[in-house]
């Protein structure tokens, strides 16, 4: 089939050959610039999950000492509280997305 695409076409079998190689390795190229934005993402959300708990844990920390301690201690409880929640949630919202890991033997 190639070869009647070649006579009809000059170089046609090369150039359908080019086409696909070229394809694969734009298709690689997304996937990795796909993977990478992921990876980023990811590290930026959980930069900033740490900023707003230590600000949050902090603060608590500043209304105790200055004499709010039920706000203060409920603070710090938020604080400590909600990165442990986020990661139950997430844990169970992803179910069985992840296959289960099978020993080599």
């Amino acid at each position: 089939m190639l070869r009647a695409y070649g006579e009809v076409v000059e170089n046609g079998a090369e150039r359908v050959f080019r086409m696909a190689e070229d394809q694969g390795r734009h298709r690689r190229v997304l996937e990795t610039v796909d993977l990478i934005g992921g990876m980023l993402i990811q590290f930026l959300g959980l930069m900033v999950g740490a900023l707003l708990c230590t600000t949050l844990a902090y603060g608590g920390w500043v209304l105790a000492r200055e004499g709010h301690s039920l706000f203060g201690i409920a603070a710090i409880i938020l604080a400590l509280g909600t990165p442990a929640g986020v990661f139950v949630y997430g844990r169970r919202s992803r179910g069985d997305a992840r296959p289960p890991v099978q020993d080599r033997e």
